[in-house]
């Protein structure tokens, strides 16, 4: 249900701002918004196609120019942050190591 309201607020959107460029809306997209796991995508060759092709995702209707997916879990992989901060993070591993039981239990397996 809320693919398919976003399809049909984009597609509004799209309604409203013909002068909107696609290719901005695409990376503004994939760029900004959180990545959740239903996802779609649209295959459109201008604002029309665009339009309705968004608006039968919206509606539940099947098109060929629209790939809905269900995203597969991130599983099984550690990081390692180094973010580059300042003086507030002198201490912090240590601190985290002493108050932090999950964080001491990764570092050691790590």
């Amino acid at each position: 249900a809320g693919l398919a309201g976003q399809a049909g607020r984009l597609a509004s959107y799209l309604h409203e701002h013909p002068d909107t460029s696609l290719t901005d809306i695409a990376h503004a997209l994939a760029t900004t918004r959180s990545h959740l796991p239903q996802r779609a995508v649209i295959l459109a060759t201008d604002h029309t196609h665009a339009i309705t092709t968004l608006t039968a995702l919206a509606q539940g209707e099947h098109t060929p120019d629209a790939i809905t997916a269900q995203a597969a879990p991130i599983t099984g992989r550690q990081v390692w942050v180094f973010p580059g901060q300042g003086a507030q993070w002198a201490g912090m591993g240590a601190d985290l190591l002493d108050t932090s039981p999950a964080f001491a239990q990764k570092m050691t397996e790590c």
